[in-house]
């Protein structure tokens, strides 16, 4: 009977532990999402900072470049939650994010801020103003984890698909700030046909990281061995020349 039950007991917990990734780089599942100039087609071709670092990472580590597979943020980030050998790219780490994912950073800093129209005339000096607006977000994106878990923001914030859904928002005046990157922000507008002169930014939310974000389920080693190649790739001087190719060179 002992013996019975010890085996029931086993076969639970076999089938209930949660899935490890213990495969080698190959197998893992590369995902990121169309933001320039992080990463972005061109020319029906990938491209930006995160994918130039990356292919350099797989070039440390002996790897073949492998798919890319872009898709809507909400989406990747959701899936890099589920799947148990997903990476996803480039993931600001904030606070709320830090225990969900394994981390190899950095990519590049990011300036998560609020932006408004010029001719609205908003001026924001302290977080308490904020719930005088309409804030719109980017769904699961850094921006919106911030007001969500760190200001604690909530009734107020707008939860969109896109940049170009805020965009659109905000000119009819359906909100009157959004929340992004301010490196991403001036190609994103441009890519949409937006004047960035248009726009200004109104109050600095938060700098963070850009980082590779893997399940928790993927191997620890490999996480670790994939942040040595990040490593040695970017205190290359080869870093610099790409930061400021895609940071202080207008796309």
């Amino acid at each position: 009977m002992v013996n019975d039950v010890t085996r029931i007991l086993l076969l639970a917990s076999l089938l209930f532990a949660p899935a490890s990734f213990t495969g080698p780089f190959e197998n893992l599942y590369y995902t990121t999402e169309d933001y320039p100039p992080f990463n972005y087609r061109e020319q029906g071709k990938l491209t930006g900072i995160s994918i130039e670092i990356l292919n350099q990472v797989w070039q440390e580590l002996g790897v073949a470049p492998q798919k890319i597979d872009v898709m809507p943020w909400a989406r990747a980030f959701k899936e890099l939650q589920q799947n148990s050998h997903h990476v996803l790219f480039a993931v600001s780490k904030t606070a709320k994010r830090e225990q969900m994912f394994k981390w190899a950073c950095p990519i590049s800093t990011v300036q998560v801020v609020l932006v408004a129209l010029k001719s609205r005339n908003i001026t924001i000096n302290h977080l308490n103003e904020l719930k005088d607006y309409r804030i719109g977000t980017v769904r699961s994106d850094a921006g919106e984890h911030i007001l969500r878990h760190e200001v604690a923001l909530g009734d107020n914030i707008s939860s969109n698909v896109s940049i170009q859904s805020n965009l659109v928002l905000l000119d009819k005046n359906r909100i009157q700030l959004f929340t992004y990157d301010s490196y991403a922000l001036p190609n994103m507008l441009r890519q949409y046909g937006y004047d960035p002169e248009n726009y200004q930014i109104v109050y600095p939310l938060k700098t963070t990281t850009a980082c590779f974000a893997f399940n928790k389920a993927v191997d620890d080693k490999l996480v670790q061995t994939f942040q040595q190649a990040l490593l040695k790739v970017i205190s290359n001087e080869k870093y610099s020349l790409l930061y400021n190719k895609y940071f202080h060179s207008p796309r």
